[in-house]
């Protein structure tokens, strides 16, 4: 896990607490708002995810090149 996951699942939370406070106060900007929140904690851990993905496949290609090159030496 790294920043952006923590991050977005912190916003998921409080994006539903929001809108179960606004369903029981009968406040439909409230209820907005925490939908919003959901929906910007999703799309920053799905950044996260993406972000860890890219970090190791690059780390797999850094350790593919390095093997080839070492064969190549011997």
């Amino acid at each position: 896990m790294n920043r952006d996951n923590i991050r977005g699942l912190g916003k998921q939370i409080k994006g539903h607490a929001k809108g179960m406070a606004g369903r029981m106060a009968g406040d439909d900007s409230l209820r907005a708002e925490g939908a919003a929140d959901r929906v910007a904690g999703r799309v920053q851990e799905g950044w996260g995810n993406l972000k860890k993905e890219v970090r190791d496949t690059a780390a797999e290609i850094r350790q593919n090149v390095n093997e080839a090159s070492h064969r190549d030496l011997d």
